[in-house]
C-alpha cells in the first residue's frame, strides 16, 4: 500500500514540475510571408474625394479674401495657390502609393492588418483578446458601398484595430467569423482550465 502511495506522490511530481523550453526563433511565424487581402480599391476614390474637397474648402476661402486687394496681396494668394494644387498633387500621389501597404489577413489564432506608406505598421490582435467588434460607415463609405470594420480588445475604449474600406458583405462576413472564433477561443480556454482543475 506504501508503494501504491509513493508511485502516485512520484507521478504527481513528475506533473507538477515547472518547464520552460526554449523556443527557436527562427521556427516563429512571420507576419510578412502572410497573403494579406487589400481593401477595396473604392478606398482610393473615397481618399481623393475627400482631399478634393478639402483643396476646393481652400480655394474658395483663399479666393474671397483675395477679393478686392491690391497687387502685392494678390501674389500672396497665388502663392497659396501655387502650394496647394502641389498639397493636392502630392496627395494624390499617396493615395495610390500607400493603397498598396493598406491590407488585412486572417490565421488560425489571430486577426492581422498593415497599413502606412513612409511608417509601416503591422497590428497583430489574437482572437482570444478580442472583446468585440463593430461595423461604422461615414456617409461617402455609404455611397459607395463600404463599411469600416472596428475591433476592441479587453480595457480599451477606442478601438485597437481598423479596417476601412471593406465591401459591405464582406465586412459583415469577417466581424461574423472573427466573433464566432473569439466564442471558440474562449470554450477553448475554459475547457483547458476545467482540465487543470481536475
Amino acid at each position: 500500500m506504501n508503494s501504491d502511495l509513493t508511485n502516485t506522490e512520484n507521478q504527481a511530481s513528475s506533473q507538477d514540475v515547472f518547464q520552460n523550453i526554449s523556443i527557436d526563433i527562427n521556427q516563429l511565424p512571420k507576419a510578412e510571408e502572410v497573403e494579406f487581402q487589400l481593401v477595396s480599391p473604392k478606398y482610393k476614390k473615397v481618399q481623393l474625394i475627400v482631399t478634393s474637397l478639402i483643396a476646393i474648402g481652400i480655394a474658395v476661402a483663399g479666393g474671397t479674401g483675395a477679393l478686392g486687394m491690391d497687387g502685392f496681396m494678390m501674389y500672396g494668394w497665388i502663392g497659396t495657390g501655387a502650394l496647394l494644387s502641389v498639397f493636392f498633387a502630392l496627395r494624390t500621389w499617396f493615395i495610390h502609393a500607400a493603397y498598396p501597404w493598406k491590407g488585412y489577413a486572417l490565421r488560425d489564432k489571430d486577426v492581422i492588418y498593415r497599413t502606412g506608406l513612409i511608417w509601416r505598421k503591422v497590428i497583430v490582435i489574437p482572437f482570444a483578446r478580442i472583446q468585440h467588434g463593430e461595423l461604422s460607415e461615414g456617409i461617402l463609405d455609404r455611397l459607395f458601398g463600404l463599411k469600416k470594420l472596428r475591433i476592441y480588445t479587453a480595457g480599451g475604449s477606442s478601438s485597437d484595430l481598423s479596417i476601412p474600406a471593406l465591401p459591405r458583405e464582406r465586412a459583415e462576413q469577417l466581424r461574423r467569423f472573427i466573433m464566432e472564433r473569439v466564442i471558440e477561443e474562449a470554450e477553448e480556454e475554459l475547457d483547458a482550465a476545467n482540465k487543470v482543475e481536475e
